[in-house]
Formats: structure tokens, sequence, C-alpha cells
């Protein structure tokens, strides 16, 4: 499906959290999604619907019954298609969350609306388009009538996919599933090439309690990858309390920083095993860094100030 495959700019975990309903008008008739109707009205059993995030993740929808307004359905998440939940719910056809929500209040004014035809495995979906801009951050949302479990064929935000509908089928009618798509080579380093990847570093330092920390790569593209970095135990649970924060990385950036390295072929060890690393070492008014990489890895950074250091060292590593 060439419009509805790209990859997506969330985790999967976030994209989960980012289902809403929004505000349904008790007059509210088939189509105007902008008032909260959506395909759930005329759920039949058997139908089902799923949508793919980015890193091999997905949701499904099936509905199991329906009774009047109440619809029984059945929502199960995959990682990389092993199930990793299952659920069975049964709520009013208006009640049953979507993937996004419209802005409502006096951001609707500022909704455009549109339609487009995408195509899903040479089946041809006529698409009510919602565009709109909140801040720096411009979403839409594809909605089909012909698309059941709700009928949202893709959400976006800033051009790139977050959720998109992967395969469906309406009860009584055939299978609808977008082709498999051509893998993507990496151009980054391994460590940034594969969603997954990650790393546990022991932090330690002058003066300074030792704290542990997870970076994991949420998502890898051509030349990019995003990463996210949160406070963990020596294993690499993150703490309940801690807030993950999440940067790009760009395979320019990447060269720019790391593509001359004042040594290679450096062997080191470390609780997460034994390296080898391209060093490097940049000194800046009094304070002097040294890193040592290996694969894209921060296996070790030393930052020297005056008469104190913190040292960062990857106390675990697992790459694919």
């Amino acid at each position: 499906m060439h419009h509805l495959t790209r990859a997506a700019a969330l985790c999967f975990v976030l994209a989960l959290l980012a289902w809403h309903q929004a505000p349904v008008s008790a007059e509210a008739k088939e189509g105007e999604w902008a008032k909260g109707w959506n395909t759930w009205a005329t759920a039949q059993k058997g139908d089902w619907a799923e949508y793919s995030m980015e890193g091999g993740n997905k949701v499904r929808w099936d509905v199991v019954k329906v009774d009047g307004k109440n619809v029984t359905y059945k929502r199960s998440t995959f990682a990389k298609d092993q199930l990793t939940s299952e659920q069975e719910l049964t709520k009013a056809w208006n009640s049953i969350k979507l993937q996004s929500k419209l802005p409502y209040g006096k951001d609707a004014t500022n909704t455009k609306w549109s339609q487009q035809d995408l195509v899903l495995s040479g089946v041809t979906l006529k698409c009510d388009v919602a565009d709109w801009a909140i801040g720096e951050a411009a979403s839409s949302i594809y909605f089909c009538k012909d698309v059941p479990c709700g009928g949202v064929v893709k959400t976006t935000t800033n051009g790139k996919d977050v959720v998109w509908l992967s395969a469906f089928q309406k009860a009584g009618a055939g299978e609808v599933k977008s082709d498999p798509q051509p893998e993507v080579k990496s151009q980054m380093p391994r460590f940034y090439a594969a969603a997954d990847n990650h790393m546990v570093l022991k932090i330690s330092g002058t003066g300074r309690d030792t704290k542990y920390q997870r970076r994991t790569v949420t998502s890898a593209g051509e030349t990019s990858a995003k990463v996210s970095i949160v406070a963990c135990d020596e294993t690499g649970t993150p703490d309940a309390k801690a807030v993950a924060s999440e940067s790009e990385l760009t395979k320019e950036s990447w060269d720019k920083d790391y593509g001359k390295p004042a040594e290679t072929g450096v062997k080191l060890k470390t609780e997460a095993g034994e390296f080898t690393c391209d060093v490097y070492k940049t000194s800046d008014k009094g304070k002097e860094v040294t890193e040592w990489i290996s694969e894209g890895a921060m296996v070790k950074k030393l930052i020297k100030t005056g008469s104190s250091e913190t040292v960062l060292e990857a106390v675990k590593l697992e790459m694919k």
C-alpha cells in the first residue's frame, strides 16, 4: 500500500496511549466524522481491522458480537508477530476509543476537510481527510466508511505516518491486506540500525552516587534513528517514576561528530563484554571528554573537569 506503509514517527507504547475518542454529537449521521460518527456504529460480527506501527508492532480489533448499540470486541497487540496482550470488552459503539481524536472547541475551526483516494492491495479507499495544525505540529486523520472497527485509515504528524491500516475484513467479504514491503537497509552504525537495540550504562564519578541509564533504539530508518533515554536500575528496568526523553540521530550528524576517531581498534572490557572500539577525544575550556565507541554504541565515556570526573560505562548491551 503505497500511501499507508511509511514508518511511524512514534514508538508502539506511545501510539497506543494516544487512542482517544472525539465528542459524539447526538445527531451525528453516517459519514459525519467531525460530530463523532464512526464505523463502530455499523459493526457486524466477523469485522476486523489491523493497524501497524514502526518496528513490526501491530494492534488488531475483532468484532465478537453486536447487541443494539453495544459492541463486544477483542483487542490484541503484537510485537514482531508475537501476541503481547489480548482483551475482550463490551461498550456502546460511540464509547469505543479511536486511534486519534479530532480537535474541538476553538481548535476545531482550524480543521480543513478534503477527499483523497488511497489504495490498499488494489482496493481503493475513498477517504475523508481532516487536516489541522496546533503550534508546530501539523496533523491529519484519514477516515473511510468502508473500513470496519472505527473507520480510521491512518493518522499522520508533520507528514509522517503514526498508525496505519495494514489489513481489514468486513463480515462476509474478502480480506484486504497490504503488500509486504521490501526491507530497508540502514546506513546507520549497527547499534542504531534496528529498533529494540538497547544498552544499560552505569554512571559514577567524583562525589556522586552511582546511577543507571537505559538507552533504547525506538525506531530505525535508512539514515536516522530515534533513541529513548530513561533512568533505570542495574538490570535495565526503568524507574517507575522516571520520565523518558527521546532524541533523534541522523547519519549526517553521526558522520560529523564521529567521522574521525583519534584511535581505532582499541580493545576495551566492561561488564557488558569485550569490545573493539574507536576512541574519540575532545577538549574545551578545561573539560576533557574521551569516548569509546563500538559499532555505534557508547561503551564508555570519561568526562574530566579539573579534579573531578564522571564515568559512563556499559554494563549491558544487546544488538541484533
